[in-house]
């Protein structure tokens, strides 16, 4: 079971180059879990990680940053930082730029257990991820296809960090991608998952950008189930959150309606579902009653009434 502070026995696949002491070798596996996931680095590496060179974060080395990508029908939670051949060497052979990334596989399951939890999984997943010795973050290695077993401890999650009013139009936007994907409103089942949009939100900071997708997953899940994420333009892949401006160029551009400019969210959605949402405690929004009654075609204040009503033998309003 995951709980917060309790050690997560965690599987993992870092990949990337060795450095050596006039540059680096060639792409490889540096570190694994387990000896069954090491074959899989470089078909992680060459599948979920693909962005054009003309990426802004391709462009500054030292750069890092994160995603949640679905794969093989699981999740890749990714790490990726911008590294140079030479960065550790004083005479370096070459100096080309490049990408290490951790890859740490979760299935559905262990996100949903995560966030029932009250754990802050994103945030926690990066910050053990850090490596107290590393240049910028990500370990420096000097030695590849290390067995490292990883047991990463995890915080519990603050819905309101790093910014309530950024956590709140960040969900309300979800929600009403939800809204317009529906194919059947008015019936109970599966949650709708959004159109992916694109929220481009100001600051470069990897931890509150992580903090602010923690708690905008916390109080989604029981609407939306498991979102993925991009936190800049590091994948072409699909997700369902995009909290960066897509270039015009790239292979598939969202249209204008996708795209959310942060600013005031009073009276911008139809449905404000982080409001009534967040007035529930822990126990009531993690009831498996719950998303039912959010799928019927009620705004959420009716919705979370008639929970009330029901579970809590609250009055109408």
């Amino acid at each position: 079971m995951i709980r917060p502070h309790v050690p997560l026995s965690t599987r993992y696949v870092d990949y990337g180059k060795v450095f050596v002491p006039n540059g680096a070798l060639d792409f490889s596996t540096l570190a694994f879990s387990d000896p069954e996931l090491a074959p899989y680095g470089p078909q992680l590496f060459n599948r979920g990680l693909v962005f054009p060179d003309s990426s802004a974060f391709a462009g500054q080395i030292g750069n890092i940053s994160a995603a949640l990508l679905m794969f093989e029908g699981g999740y890749l939670f990714t790490l990726v930082q911008r590294r140079r051949e030479g960065e550790l060497s004083a005479d370096p052979r070459t100096d080309r730029p490049f990408n290490q990334v951790r890859f740490v596989i979760l299935t559905r399951e262990m996100i949903e257990q995560a966030f029932s939890a009250r754990t802050g999984l994103y945030t926690g997943l990066a910050l053990a991820a850090r490596h107290p010795g590393a240049k910028v973050w990500l370990k420096d290695y000097t030695t590849g296809s290390q067995l490292l077993p990883w047991s990463p401890q995890l915080e519990r999650v603050d819905p309101a960090a790093p910014n309530p009013e950024a956590i709140r139009f960040v969900t309300n936007a979800l929600i009403s991608a939800s809204q317009r994907a529906a194919a059947k409103p008015g019936t109970a089942g599966a949650p709708s998952l959004p159109q992916s949009i694109s929220i481009p939100l100001p600051g470069q900071d990897l931890v509150e950008k992580l903090q602010l997708m923690d708690a905008v997953q916390y109080w989604a899940l029981p609407r939306l189930g498991v979102l993925s994420f991009a936190l800049d333009y590091i994948s072409v892949q699909n997700v369902h959150l995009r909290l960066f401006t897509l270039p015009a160029d790239a292979p598939a551009p969202l249209p204008a309606d996708r795209v959310f400019v942060p600013g005031p969210s009073a009276g911008r959605f139809a449905d404000d579902y982080h409001t009534p949402i967040s007035t529930l405690e822990h126990e009531a929004l993690y009831d498996e009653a719950l998303p039912s009654l959010l799928a019927l075609d009620l705004s959420t204040a009716e919705a979370v009434a008639l929970y009330r009503v029901e579970k809590q033998a609250q009055p109408l309003p």
